[in-house]
């Protein structure tokens, strides 16, 4: 008597794993971020190039005047605000 191979309950568990929409997707899972990143650093570089090259000049730190002295109380410690 020859017996026939059984088929099982779980012959097809894994044919989602081959669908085309998920079998390439280990390869690139985010498509154009490589693309994205690079245009992106070329923003950046081209914008710290041109704030560097026209770039207005600082102002000059401005005098730091304390409230007290402007209503005529004097103040001991000018330093760090102590």
């Amino acid at each position: 008597r020859v017996v026939a191979p059984r088929r099982t309950i779980f012959a097809g568990q894994d044919h989602w794993r081959k669908h085309p929409m998920l079998a390439g997707c280990w390869k690139e899972p985010f498509p154009g971020l490589g693309y994205a990143t690079a245009i992106f650093g070329g923003y950046l570089a081209c914008d710290w190039i041109y704030g560097m090259a026209f770039a207005p000049p600082a102002p000059p730190p401005a005098e730091h005047h304390f409230e007290r002295e402007e209503i005529g109380e004097p103040v001991e410690n000018k330093g760090g605000g102590h």
